[in-house]
């Protein structure tokens, strides 16, 4: 391709709008992802793609209004536009390229989608058995337990990761640890867009968080004590759950968070207390609808000894992941 061609090409992508109307159809673009609204048929459809795949999917209202076009990263549309309806699948690699057509119609329910094809279709009866598999990951996924942990610990591997380590050890199903030092989390900037609208108005991880917040089954809190408070970074964390508070006194509404089971876990030198800092971990999980507390494990001579050499601590983490694994 010539400078020119590359040049005209690239200007006619700058030119095209994040958001546009065509006829009776509504265009959301952004990194890696369109999705559109027909107005005249009420559906919503949805098209993803990154190197070597090709998604299509119907999507539903409040998929199509949680997509932005502008301070959304590709990770988050895509995790958004994936929990609709798989319609078409278009794989392109080195070692293996094919085309799995979902739902047959998905031509006629996405026209505007500029699909992608390898040309190598897959036959209805392999496809018949792909949906099967899917599903039953699908479903596997879902009933597989989920623990939310918040490590508030700036040092990467000091005592409370080596007590995060041996609860993740010993937990059943998957985990997802939010690391407050290093995470891309703001802190609450009292905007108060939340008094007057779901969700929250920073765009930034806490918006990932949230969605785990609202599936998981147990939430864990780790942290070291501060000036017998948890760390600074662990309450920027926690002040993002204002979104909650106001949901339920501000906007009088209901959360949609499943009850969950919890845990606490603290860490200090020796000095200072641990009643203000457990107090502070039981009221940011009372936001997240957890009211089931372990009660609270803590090493509290780590200036001595190591926390994972300190038996009282590791043998209150094996109970908690008793805790935690039991189905009552």
């Amino acid at each position: 391709m010539s400078t020119a061609s590359r040049k005209k090409k690239k200007e006619k992508r700058i030119r095209i709008p994040a958001e546009y109307t065509e006829s009776a159809l509504h265009f959301k673009t952004g990194p890696g992802w369109k999705a559109c609204y027909d107005s005249e048929r009420e559906l919503y459809t949805a098209e993803t793609f990154e190197a070597g795949y090709y998604d299509l999917y119907e999507i539903n209202e409040e998929i199509f209004s949680k997509l932005k076009t502008k301070g959304m990263e590709r990770r988050e549309a895509h995790g958004l536009i994936n929990t609709g309806r798989h319609l078409y699948k278009s794989v392109s690699g080195c070692n293996s390229s094919y085309d799995i057509a979902l739902d047959k119609e998905y031509m006629s329910l996405c026209p505007w989608a500029d699909v992608q094809k390898t040309g190598e279709m897959w036959e209805s009866e392999l496809t018949d058995l792909a949906v099967a598999i899917f599903e039953s990951e699908k479903q596997n996924r879902e009933q597989r337990m989920k623990t939310l942990i918040f490590n508030g610990s700036p040092r990467v591997a000091g005592d409370t990761v080596s007590l995060i380590d041996r609860l993740t050890g010993l937990l059943d199903g998957e985990y997802k640890v939010v690391d407050a030092y290093r995470s891309n989390i703001s802190p609450c900037m009292d905007c108060r867009y939340c008094w007057k609208k779901p969700g929250c108005a920073i765009k930034d991880e806490m918006q990932e968080v949230y969605r785990y917040i609202e599936d998981c089954d147990n939430i864990v809190i780790a942290s070291p004590i501060y000036f017998s408070e948890l760390t600074g970074k662990m309450l920027d964390v926690g002040s993002r759950l204002q979104t909650y508070f106001c949901s339920r006194f501000f906007r009088k509404e209901e959360v949609s968070i499943k009850p969950k089971k919890g845990a606490v876990i603290l860490v200090g030198g020796g000095d200072g207390h641990i009643e203000k800092p457990y107090e502070t971990a039981c009221t940011l999980m009372h936001h997240m609808n957890c009211h089931n507390i372990y009660e609270v494990v803590c090493s509290f001579n780590t200036n001595k000894v190591p926390a994972i050499e300190d038996k009282k601590a590791t043998e209150g983490i094996e109970r908690i992941a008793k805790f935690l694994n039991s189905k009552e």
